[in-house]
């Protein structure tokens, strides 16, 4: 054994022309799945290898930079294919060992954290299958390794890392029009793909099939009456097919409903908008203050952080 044979220290991710630094550890799983092979004489006589794949995981520094790589799901068409062409991603540490993936793709995006004290995301993982034009039996058709110099870090710009506080505001009534959160807002994606596999190459991509993005906060400065005023699990106006109903606040527009279900009135009471601001003035094109979008919220968490439940619901 070689003491300089072992890969260990800081790296640094290149994926679509953009370098993506971490906050400690990145991990790559070798991932395997087998088949078992049976004999009724002997019982399971041999395991065979099904699918193959990489994944690389870890937690972005924190650049509010790079986010079309790091969110590429917003236009996303249902069934459409995740990766595509093949896009390399390369894992390259500060000794200078590098390692270059031949067909990489987010498989999970980084949830988002919007805190004083906090940095931005969560894990991010990528997914790495073999190239679209190889074959399992050629040689470095999922990933190459070489020795090259490491870049250097003269991009980095810890000015992009944003931690600074954010205010709130849903719909146009008071106390709703501009409140604080006690501990940030958690902004939640939840993904779902579905492997797309043939006989002869295994898995070779994912298809996009939904995604839905929840925030969770405790709102400061308001009351419980007000919360529940606000989710209207009580005293709902019936939703008649072909009639509007009306706003839910000044700001709101009454839409028609299509039919009477139930289900549209629990949506209608349990999925209001909210409009998160930064905490520093409007959107400008560089750092203190990202853009950000408008979220779904899905519950609204208060008091001893458990979120509070439907009536509906034990």
């Amino acid at each position: 054994m070689s003491r300089t044979d072992i890969l260990r220290g800081p790296a640094i991710i290149q994926y679509q022309a953009q370098t993506f630094y971490s906050q400690g550890d990145i991990t790559v799983t070798l991932g395997q799945e087998t088949f078992a092979v049976n004999v009724a004489n002997f019982g399971k006589v041999d395991d065979r290898v099904d699918q193959v794949m990489h994944q690389i995981s870890f937690t972005p520094a924190g650049q509010w930079a790079a986010l079309g790589v790091l969110f590429p799901y917003a236009s996303a068409l249902i069934g459409s294919s995740v990766f595509g062409a093949d896009k390399t991603i390369t894992i390259w540490t500060i000794d200078g060992k590098k390692r270059v993936y031949k067909a990489g793709a987010v498989t999970k995006m980084p949830n988002i954290m919007l805190a004083a004290t906090k940095t931005l995301f969560g894990d991010v993982q990528f997914t790495c299958l073999h190239a679209e034009a190889s074959a399992w039996a050629d040689a470095n058709s999922l990933f190459t390794d070489s020795a090259e110099a490491y870049p250097g870090d003269a991009a980095f710009n810890a000015a992009q890392i944003i931690t600074q506080p954010y205010t709130c505001a849903w719909g146009g009534d008071a106390p709703w029009d501009a409140f604080q959160t006690k501990e940030g807002i958690a902004v939640e994606f939840n993904l779902q793909l579905n492997p797309e596999t043939n006989d002869h190459k295994g898995l070779f991509d994912y298809t996009f099939q939904s995604l839905d993005v929840s925030a969770k906060l405790i709102p400061e400065g308001v009351t419980p009456a007000q919360v529940l005023a606000l989710l209207k699990h009580q005293a709902l106006v019936p939703c008649v097919a072909g009639v509007p109903r009306p706003p839910t606040s000044s700001r709101s527009q009454a839409r028609v409903c299509s039919s009477p279900s139930v289900e549209q009135l629990r949506s209608w009471a349990t999925r209001p908008m909210v409009r998160v601001c930064a905490g520093w003035g409007r959107w400008s094109s560089g750092p203190p203050a990202p853009s950000l979008a408008v979220w779904w919220i899905r519950s609204l968490w208060w008091g001893r952080k458990t979120p509070m439940k439907r009536p509906d619901r034990p």
